[in-house]
């Protein structure tokens, strides 16, 4: 992976000659720092590497004011996929250590970190992680290395998988607040958590078959790397956690030893070379490695993030007080990803694109538009869809008008389903003490006036919107996966699928990620090979001012009253949600904690 120039900067190198000249140079550089390295007798044994927080898929740059105000840059996937692929590559380096510190990366990002292990023992590395504790799913990714290593005092909480949902409609009735939810299917279970005080018989099903599948891959995956068959792994994550010393009597970890005498433990491990062992830390190491050659390369695969719930426009706030859809892992406008869209449909050295899909959905009509701008990018340039933890409802809305669809045997996905939720907080008006007079002309002025009960009418109308979109959404999918709407009944409704099962489902077409997601890009795009520098980011911003203004000041206001300014936020909060709540929604269920 590399990073280009800016498209000012690159006016001049779209000459063929230009442009080779400058890989060359670039080239010349590279050997001489080679041989200044070679010369200086630098090498490089073992490296490590310390992995902490959330892992995002890619790296975020901070701007030259933030960086003057002390933000730091976020370490992105991207960045580690190229520094353990120069480890992988350099053949002085014999292994390298990754130190877990509160890591916290999500399924699919456990599944792109461990195949980047295998690479690296594939390309004869010994990699060896190093942990302070682990949570079930950090130990999964820990299992992919040749050797783990667990401070004495630390402790294996193996315990399993566990899904906690929340249901509101208890607290909302408390406050005089009621929702009417209108979904095609009880599989569409989203909005249970505002109407129901406990788990439908459907969405149980649901969640039991899902929780069933992630736990035997993970069941699976752990047996395969540890030697332990099935039966042993359950056994041993119903009697975890553990200590560490019990930990190792059970093999579940190789070695105890602090952080300090990890070297000490390895130089032992290699005691019989004829090289002296050293450990150092990928900054002193990198001005070490074996640097390699570039190629003149003028055709590159783009690879478009998209993450967080979306919505119409720019990302916004969420309205209410408490988790819900439109503010789940966060956002992504419409308008964002369309502005990334289409600067990869115009620019030439773009031949195609990877949408790294994670997102529970969100909006119908910010789908809908971002749906026919990738349809219209595929008809120009291939399309792949890599699909990450989640890429359900209307994250997959997104994806079937891909060219193919990669997904992880853990994504869930699929949700092929429309609900809408309704608020009415005519009980909290009536409580509070509020009145409103209303003025109309037209019979239906009043429609989604939160302030009193839907009508039979309103219903109506709710419904017949939901269902519309429901036959859209499911157009879509038969036109974009090549299925019958007999094949498509049955997989739709709002039915949630994990990559494994979508792939039996002929849902998605291949299970990988983002790697084998660029693989199929490449081979659809004609090119010879995927090596890292092929593919390049392109991450949807947010829009610039016109002007470059700062807005106006607000005009001074009188400050309210305590009790009236609550009432007023209350009701604001209210009124917008409805706004947005009661459009079409293609989301996940939402209220979901998941816990390992």
């Amino acid at each position: 992976m590399i990073i280009r120039f800016p498209s000012w900067l690159r006016i001049k190198l779209k000459i063929p000659a230009l442009a080779w000249l400058r890989v060359q140079l670039a080239n010349v550089w590279v050997w001489a720092q080679n041989r200044w390295r070679h010369f200086r007798k630098r090498s490089v044994d073992f490296v490590y590497l310390e992995l902490t927080g959330y892992l995002p898929i890619t790296s975020d740059t901070p701007s030259l004011v933030e960086r003057m105000l002390g933000v730091r840059p976020t370490t992105g996937f991207g960045e580690v996929q190229e520094q353990l692929r120069l480890l992988a590559a350099d053949p002085q380096v014999r292994g390298v250590v990754l130190v877990l510190r509160d890591f916290s990366p999500g399924w699919s990002m456990a599944e792109n970190l461990r195949a980047e292990m295998r690479a690296l023992r594939a390309a004869g590395k010994q990699v060896v992680v190093y942990l302070n504790g682990a949570s079930t799913r950090l130990y999964y990714l820990a299992c992919a290395a040749d050797l783990i290593l667990m401070p004495p005092s630390a402790s294996l909480w193996i315990t399993g998988l566990r899904l906690e949902l929340l249901f509101v409609r208890d607290a909302l009735q408390m406050l005089g607040v009621e929702a009417e939810v209108a979904a095609v299917s009880p599989y569409k279970s989203a909005g249970d958590s505002f109407t129901r005080s406990e788990i439908s018989p459907e969405a149980r099903e649901q969640s039991e078959r899902l929780l069933e599948q992630r736990f035997a891959h993970l069941v699976a995956g752990i047996g395969a790397d540890r030697q332990l068959a099935p039966e042993q792994v359950r056994a041993l994550i119903d009697g975890a956690p553990y200590f560490a010393a019990q930990a190792l009597e059970l093999g579940l970890v190789d070695r105890l030893c602090y952080a300090d005498e990890i070297e000490a433990v390895l130089a032992e491990q290699h005691a019989d070379s004829s090289r002296p062992f050293k450990l150092e830390s990928w900054q002193a190491a990198q001005r070490a490695l074996h640097l390699p050659y570039r190629r003149h390369q003028t055709r590159y695969v783009a690879v478009i993030p998209i993450e967080g719930t979306l919505v119409e426009g720019e990302p916004r706030s969420s309205p209410l007080p408490f988790p819900s859809p439109l503010d789940a892992g966060g956002q992504v406008g419409s308008e964002s990803v369309l502005r990334a869209l289409r600067s990869v449909e115009q620019d030439n050295e773009l031949v195609a694109a990877v949408l790294y899909i994670d997102s529970p959905g969100g909006d119908a009509f910010a789908s809908d538009l971002i749906w026919r701008d990738v349809l219209r990018l595929a008809q120009k340039k291939p399309v792949i869809a890599c699909l990450g933890n989640v890429a359900a409802s209307g994250g997959y809305y997104i994806a079937v008008a891909a060219n193919r669809i990669v997904a992880h045997p853990t994504t869930i996905t699929g949700s092929i389903g429309v609900l809408s939720v309704r608020p009415n907080a005519h009980g909290l008006y009536e409580r509070l003490g509020v009145n409103t007079t209303v003025l109309q002309r037209g019979a239906r002025a009043d429609l989604l006036n939160i302030a009193a009960p839907p009508s039979e009418d309103e219903r109506q109308v709710i419904h017949a919107g939901i269902h519309y979109t429901y036959e859209q959404f499911k157009q879509r999918v038969c036109t974009g996966r090549k299925l019958t709407p007999e094949t498509l009944e049955p997989l739709a409704g709002g039915r949630v699928w994990t990559g494994s099962e979508a792939h039996q489902h002929a849902l998605v077409d291949a299970l990988g990620g983002l790697p084998e997601a660029v693989k199929q890009a490449c081979a659809l795009a004609q090119l010879d090979e995927a090596p890292p520098d092929t593919w390049v980011w392109v991450r949807p911003t947010s829009r610039r001012s016109e002007t470059g203004l700062p807005p106006a000041f607000p005009a001074p206001t009188p400050a309210p009253q305590p009790l009236l300014h609550t009432l007023q936020a209350l009701l604001s909060v209210l009124e917008l949600s409805q706004q947005q709540l009661a459009r079409p929604l293609l989301i996940l269920p939402w209220l979901i904690r998941e816990h390992d």
